[in-house]
């Protein structure tokens, strides 16, 4: 077909089987656009599900380990926390020793012991922390009673009855102590 011929084409009137055609061509594209529409929209929606269940699983993941580590410090703590008690004894047998008999080998050897409790807890990052001195924290003391100082203000711990310690950072036994109440002037205001 010519340029001339294709200019007649369309100036020439189509027939209604072209308009049909032409109409039913437009309706199909038009369908195929608005199909296109709602598959770009249900992949979006799919995409969005797809990463929200990523990052649930993620997430999941993420507390399962954190679940996991707890757990661990949890059944860590409850055997450590058993060594805390011999300790405990040990320092009240070594310092009720006599200095008469300190020297003596069997003394050396219950020290050397409760060094080696002392070194093990270490290595499980068991420390003690101090109380005497520090503002009352209940986080860290477990006050047992009050009494009057005139060397420690009100609040503060004024003697240790029994070590606190810590491992990794958290709390494993509470202090036992006794809390300043301050001077007897104080308790009438």
């Amino acid at each position: 077909m010519t340029f001339s011929e294709n200019e007649d084409n369309r100036n020439t009137p189509r027939t209604d089987d072209q308009q049909e055609s032409t109409s039913e061509g437009i309706a199909d594209t038009e369908a195929l656009f608005t199909r296109i529409k709602e598959l770009e929209s249900e992949s979006a929606e799919n995409r969005d599900k797809y990463l929200r269940s990523v990052a649930d699983l993620s997430n999941y993941r993420k507390r399962i380990e954190r679940d996991r580590e707890q757990q661990a410090w949890r059944e860590k703590a409850r055997i450590v926390s058993r060594f805390l008690e011999i300790m405990d004894d040990f320092e009240r047998a070594t310092d009720a020793i006599p200095e008469t008999v300190r020297n003596d080998g069997w003394v050396e050897g219950i020290m050397l012991v409760e060094r080696k409790l002392r070194t093990t807890l270490q290595e499980f990052n068991v420390e003690t922390f101090t109380s005497v001195g520090q503002v009352f924290d209940p986080n860290l003391h477990s006050a047992l009673m009050e009494g009057e100082s005139n060397t420690y203000p009100q609040g503060v711990v004024m003697a240790e009855l029994q070590k606190g310690y810590m491992m990794d950072d958290q709390v494993l036994r509470h202090a036992m102590v006794q809390v300043s109440s301050g001077t007897s002037g104080n308790n009438n205001q």
